[in-house]
């Protein structure tokens, strides 16, 4: 995530991880650990487009989250390496979609 805004922070809650930016919270990627491994929700709108490239990549697409405007995907520690390129494009795309 600083990678994108260096003041950008981890937010511990009780139900999920999120960001914060001088003390703000701010809700543009979540966490939510899971015992099998850790759902990972962005904030984007929703495009056919991008969730065929999310599957055809074989990552573990749930239902879009159309309340929130999240992507919902189930992510194995496996899928951190094997898709790592593919997760910094999704949340590089989260900051910009945010005008952060």
């Amino acid at each position: 995530m600083q990678e994108y805004d260096p003041q950008q922070e981890f937010k511990y809650n009780k139900f999920y991880i999120g960001l914060s930016k001088n003390g703000q919270a701010n809700t543009i990627v979540i966490f939510r650990p899971k015992k099998s491994g850790l759902r990972f929700e962005p904030r984007l709108e929703k495009s056919e487009e991008f969730q065929a490239k999310l599957e055809d990549e074989g990552l573990d697409l749930m239902d879009y989250d159309s309340r929130w405007g999240r992507y919902r995907i189930r992510l194995l520690p496996e899928d951190l390496r094997k898709h790592e390129e593919l997760l910094r494009e999704i949340i590089r795309r989260a900051f910009e979609e945010a005008g952060k």
